[in-house]
């Protein structure tokens, strides 16, 4: 490129007989136009190569009922007791369950108090209404999975679904698509490592 600018005022010199004024014109392009060519090059380079912003859209998060954390985690336990005593795998499925349905994590000493609270069922179907609508499907999305994890719903915990599914409002077709996948739902068999209360 640089030598195409050099030899460009000779051929212009050999094509017209040029003034001083012109030749010098053409030698102070020829000099430096290499070099204005080359700033041009590298900012335009720059300028494609500078980290553009991204823009970042915030997605507002629901705030949480005040308890729904606390009442979700005794719903589930409740559920997890109508077959009788919790069994290893029960409570792993619960425990598994609460955290991908909430972030949370369980820890020991809460399992220790729900071991520990009994709650009737009716109290518990009494104090849902307050709750956002998405917070009444993870309860009852929670519940459904407590109840499934030995495979089969007792009478017990399909009494107790049920009317959960009324008190929440949901329809009874989705209540029993829920319980239907659940049951299907290959789930691995594993030992909750932490010891059962006494």
């Amino acid at each position: 490129m640089q030598r195409l600018l050099m030899a460009l005022p000779i051929l212009m010199l050999v094509a017209t007989p040029a003034s001083a004024a012109t030749l010098t014109t053409l030698w102070v392009v020829t000099k430096y136009g290499g070099i204005v060519l080359g700033i041009v090059l590298i900012l335009f380079v720059a300028m494609r190569k500078r980290p553009r912003e991204e823009t970042k859209i915030e997605v507002p998060s629901l705030p949480e009922t005040p308890m729904f954390s606390e009442t979700l985690l005794t719903m589930m336990f409740h559920t997890a007791r109508l077959s009788g005593d919790i069994s290893q795998n029960t409570l792993q499925v619960l425990l598994r369950s609460y955290k991908h349905l909430t972030g949370n994590t369980v820890s020991q000493k809460m399992i220790t108090a729900k071991y520990a609270q009994t709650t009737e069922a009716d109290e518990l179907l009494g104090i849902v209404a307050p709750f956002s609508r998405i917070e009444r499907d993870t309860i009852m999305r929670a519940c459904v999975d407590v109840a499934a994890a030995d495979g089969a719903l007792t009478s017990a915990e399909h009494d107790f679904l049920m009317a959960l599914s009324t008190a929440l409002g949901h329809d009874a077709a989705v209540f029993r698509d829920q319980i239907r996948m659940a049951l299907h739902t290959d789930r691995p068999r594993t030992i909750v490592p932490t010891a059962m209360p006494a």
